[in-house]
């Protein structure tokens, strides 16, 4: 918690539930999200029982589905907040728990679970056999304070292409109403272009708000990451395959869009030209102060302050818009970069 010009730990480290099974291989913490007031956390491990270990397979283990669990802070410590989550519909190493989002109150979360495999209709007819097909799939769950623990909220929702990785990143609104999932290996428009789709909670079910948003070119792994603004109203994805020349340098690109009956591209923003930077491999929750949106891109890879080449020091960039003029002189529409990019971490010797 951040007080008095520095920050301090808020209780003891969280660690997942033993079981009485040792948790090792489990990447609790994976992926994290956090509510509005603080004090609450929900936490992805989704290697639980994998049979990797490492890139090892295990032929003796057959895998499991992975979990989340969430933990409230009251007082001086971290409790877990209803029971372990786990896929209505688990499948092995499915991941679930890879992606994870919690909504400003802190009663409504969604968590991604990339690579669940299922058979359609249209896979037997193809295939004449049962053969499950990795598409990945996102559910959502409501707290109750009558059961004290956590309900699902409409049926979970399902990628719809083969090894599109559906739920690699979640991002839900302040309400927990409006849901962007992305899917960065889809290949809807050729090979890992990638895609994103924004869903709405109505009448007990997820439904699609406005058309999937496609990458580009072939390789931009867009949707790789993912982040809607509290109120829906914009929304930042992640490509961090995108280059100049389709070369597969990977040096990452970051777009933002604004829903104006459907999503409209306001600006893109690049990675500098270096090869290998993922700029977009992380992106922030857009913040809105009245017209003017903020937008913080994260580029692990970034030598920009290295010594040498690929030190992978890494950077992260902010840039903010006002969009006052938003319909009226579509040239301002642009976003501009905030100060000077952060990167270079302190070290203590």
């Amino acid at each position: 918690r951040y007080s008095g010009g520095s920050w301090s730990q808020l209780g003891a480290v969280i660690q997942p539930t033993q079981y009485n099974v040792a948790a090792s291989g489990d990447e609790f913490g994976s992926a994290v999200s956090i509510n509005g007031a603080g004090d609450r956390v929900v936490i992805g491990a989704p290697q639980l029982f994998s049979s990797y270990r490492g890139n090892e397979l295990d032929s003796s283990n057959p895998g499991a589905s992975g979990y989340a669990e969430v933990y409230t802070y009251s007082g001086s410590s971290w409790s877990q907040t209803g029971s372990r989550l786990r896929f209505s519909e688990p499948s092995i190493d499915d991941n679930f728990g890879g992606s994870v989002s919690i909504n400003k109150a802190g009663d409504i979360i969604a968590v991604g679970c990339p690579s669940y495999m299922y058979q359609t209709a249209d896979d037997e007819h193809l295939t004449g056999k049962e053969e499950h097909f990795n598409r990945g799939a996102v559910e959502i769950y409501q707290y109750s304070s009558s059961s004290s623990d956590w309900e699902r909220m409409g049926g979970p929702i399902h990628g719809e292409q083969s090894n599109g990785r559906f739920g690699n990143d979640v991002s839900l609104t302040d309400d927990g109403l409006t849901l962007a999932v992305g899917g960065h290996r889809d290949y809807t428009r050729g090979w890992l272009t990638g895609k994103v789709s924004v869903f709405e909670y109505k009448e007990s079910e997820w439904i699609k708000k406005g058309s999937d948003i496609l990458g580009e070119n072939l390789g931009d792994t867009f949707g790789y990451s993912v982040s809607i603004s509290p109120t829906g109203k914009y929304l930042v994805v992640g490509a961090t395959g995108w280059d100049d020349d389709g070369g597969g340098l990977s040096t990452g690109k970051t777009y933002v869009y604004i829903y104006d009956s459907g999503w409209v591209l306001l600006d893109s923003l690049k990675g500098e030209t270096l090869s290998g930077e993922y700029f977009g491999h992380d992106v922030s929750s857009v913040k809105q102060n009245g017209d003017e949106v903020t937008v913080v891109v994260g580029a692990p890879f970034s030598d920009s302050f290295g010594t040498t080449t690929n030190t992978n020091t890494g950077e992260v960039r902010s840039y903010k818009c006002d969009l006052s003029d938003y319909g009226k002189r579509s040239e301002n529409n642009s976003f501009l970069q905030h100060g000077s990019s952060s990167s270079s971490p302190t070290y203590n010797n």
